[in-house]
């Protein structure tokens, strides 16, 4: 009867092991990565030479973690999951980065297009990189955030 205990006694403790590490495993990966709705901008300005575009990637982030985010990486994603392109992301701009607990906006300036180059290139040359450019960016549905810098 002892043998018997013994192998159930063994058997429950590697069947809650395994389990245990199992769950770890995913637990850790789920808060390595995060997916967040993202979006690209235009944003229209002037600068010396004329109209300035700018292509923004803007974004939502929660801080889950013990300390002050100051920045992200990210993989920007079409609405299938097919990775874009990548690139970080600041979260200090209109802050001091995002606290823990809070969630925050961060941004980068993906492109610009400046008056000096709308002037080199001519009018119809600007619209059409500006079409081309924002065909490419509006297929951006979510990124995933694969890295955080800190303060």
């Amino acid at each position: 009867m002892l043998k018997y205990i013994s192998i159930n006694t063994f058997f429950i403790f590697f069947t809650v092991t395994f389990l245990a590490n199992v769950a770890l495993f995913f637990d850790a990966n789920a808060h390595q990565t995060d997916e967040v709705p993202c979006m690209v901008d235009i944003v229209y300005g002037d600068d010396n030479s004329g109209v300035v575009s700018y292509f923004i990637l803007r974004l939502q982030h929660k801080n889950q973690t013990g300390r002050n985010i100051m920045g992200v990486s990210v993989l920007m994603k079409d609405k299938d999951g097919k990775t874009i392109r990548n690139s970080d992301a600041r979260c200090d701009v209109a802050s001091d980065g995002i606290n823990v607990g809070d969630t925050g906006q961060c941004e980068k300036i993906l492109q610009t297009i400046s008056g000096k180059m709308m002037q080199n290139i001519g009018y119809d040359v600007w619209i059409k990189l500006l079409d081309d450019q924002k065909k490419d960016f509006q297929n951006t549905d979510f990124c995933e955030i694969i890295g955080v810098k800190f303060s």
